[in-house]
């Protein structure tokens, strides 16, 4: 509850900040960033305009701390700070989300293993979901792709299994919805360098999600972009498997339908991913897009409509083929996945029936 604060140029929330960033004690910065989340929950205007600072310290420092203390400290942080970032998203101010997604993602590897999930949902979860899975996911693809290019291996199965940890936290609607933001930011990517006067140029680098590196990539370093942001999305959505080798998006949308809740919300969340799905498909195969990244795309589109069940899936895939505007290699791709997919499933399996 806020409270009214009758004088508040009396309470400097960026004296307090600037006491944080000036002292070398963690436990003295703890203690103070507790007094801005206490400020915060009496009235979060008070600390709106020391937003940034608070969680570019905390990027750089709180967060990579691996005590009991500093984790409830970033929690409590999180939780009352928050909320007056996520009230201003609601008035146009998106760059402000971004910036701290983008400050508490570079500072991933950082974080201790067993905290990343926590923190991460207690941040999707504080900001609303519909803001910021889509951010963090992104963002945590860039890094993928960073990683793969330097071959660093392990950075890329850390990244992949948080993702797919992290949105075990959602609903499938919302991994489904965060799914189709994701590809909306992939399609700003360029596919060549931008010109340093051309408006694309400046909407790119007025973006804090793509970073300031993306106007100045080269051909090649766009192009594994673009290539390895679809393997990340794939990976994430589908690659929690269940005991018996099912992925965890697939047995939730099974136990929807089973339980009869929200089908429709859930079948329309499926069409609206398959049809954006699609439309990038055919746009892309229309601009000659380069064979791989097409390839990866169709392999997503089936692994999407394989967490369908089978008379679900049935109808979405009769629907693609009727429609006018698939082109022929949609066809073949997913007559081929169709061909597969029920090659996989058994008679006995009750799933199958569903």
């Amino acid at each position: 509850m806020n409270v009214v604060v009758k004088n508040p140029s009396a309470i400097r929330a960026d004296v307090i900040v600037s006491a944080i960033r000036a002292s070398d004690s963690p436990q003295v910065q703890n203690k103070l960033l507790l007094v801005i989340a206490a400020l915060a929950s009496l009235s979060p205007e008070l600390v709106l305009h020391s937003v940034m600072p608070i969680f570019t310290f905390m990027g750089a420092h709180t967060i990579r701390q691996d005590d009991e203390f500093s984790g409830h400290v970033v929690e409590q942080t999180i939780i009352c700070v928050v909320p007056a970032l996520a009230n201003a998203a609601q008035y146009g101010k998106i760059d402000e989300i971004e910036f701290l997604l983008a400050s508490f993602v570079s500072a991933f590897v950082h974080v201790p293993r067993h905290r990343r999930v926590r923190l991460f949902t207690t941040l999707a979860r504080t900001l609303g979901g519909d803001l910021s899975i889509h951010l963090i996911l992104f963002l945590c693809g860039q890094q993928y792709v960073n990683a793969y290019m330097k071959h660093r291996m392990g950075d890329c199965s850390a990244l992949v299994d948080f993702a797919t940890v992290f949105l075990q936290a959602f609903s499938a609607n919302e991994e489904l919805d965060a799914a189709i933001k994701f590809l909306d930011l992939w399609k700003h990517i360029p596919e060549v360098p931008v010109e340093k006067d051309s408006q694309e140029f400046k909407e790119l680098s007025s973006r804090v999600i793509f970073g300031p590196s993306i106007v100045t990539m080269t051909k090649s370093e766009l192009y594994n972009w673009r290539k390895g942001l679809v393997s990340f999305i794939r990976h994430a959505l589908t690659d929690a498997k269940s005991g018996s080798d099912i992925p965890k998006l697939r047995l939730k949308v099974a136990s929807l339908i089973l339980e009869d809740k929200n089908t429709d919300i859930l079948l329309n969340s499926f069409s609206s991913l398959i049809t954006y799905l699609l439309d990038v498909i055919e746009t892309s195969t229309k601009r000659h897009e380069d064979a791989e990244i097409l390839k990866k795309f169709h392999k997503l589109l089936g692994d999407v409509l394989g967490l369908l069940p089978i008379q679900y899936y049935s109808k979405s895939v009769n629907d693609i083929l009727n429609a006018p505007s698939t082109s022929v290699e949609t066809m073949k791709s997913l007559i081929s996945l169709t061909a597969a997919k029920f090659n996989l499933e058994h008679t006995e399996n009750a799933y199958a029936h569903e």
